[in-house]
């Protein structure tokens, strides 16, 4: 993540039973939602996860909003191979 900005990752209300994410460091339930802040000084790494419940194969649609910008909906496939989109 670049210096300095902020982005929120929130997975779609229809998969939120089955999938999460989990980025605060202490073992949980996923949450939907994650805001991420970079430092400052430099580009920021995160370590987490993305939990998908049962086989762990599903499409889960997420958006990702930079900022204050308009969120951008994208679908990520948890070995399910192609997803629509």
């Amino acid at each position: 993540m670049r210096a300095d900005a902020v982005v929120t990752v929130t997975v779609g209300a229809a998969q939120r039973a089955h999938a999460g994410l989990e980025f605060s460091g202490e073992y949980g339930a996923p949450t939907p939602a994650v805001t991420f802040s970079g430092c400052p000084d430099g580009p920021t790494a995160f370590l987490g996860a993305f939990f998908v419940a049962e086989d762990g194969r599903a499409c889960v649609p997420v958006d990702v909003r930079v900022g204050d910008g308009p969120a951008r909906h994208v679908v990520i496939s948890f070995f399910e191979g192609r997803c629509p989109a």
